[in-house]
């Protein structure tokens, strides 16, 4: 056997080794990938049951705000006229 066949028998091992080595890490990062995808979908779930919660706040907040509003301006002029 000479020097450039055992280079060749190597190099062929080497090569055979880093390509199942490549391919197990693949299969881990689709899995990993997958992961990362279930996770920002749960996010984005949950975001958007936030911004459902907080605009029915809002919804429910607004008209109470307003009558808060009216209620502080009437007894403004209320006080108005007592004082006159």
């Amino acid at each position: 056997m000479t020097a450039e066949q055992t280079l060749v028998i190597i190099l062929s091992i080497a090569l055979a080794v880093f390509l199942v080595l490549a391919i197990i890490f693949v299969s881990y990062l689709i899995v990993v990938i997958r992961k990362i995808n279930n996770v920002v979908s749960l996010a984005q779930r949950t975001v958007g049951h936030f911004e459902n919660i907080v605009s029915n706040v809002h919804s429910a907040i607004a008209p109470t705000a307003i009558g808060n509003a009216l209620v502080d301006m009437v007894n403004r002029f209320i006080d108005k006229r007592k004082s006159k």
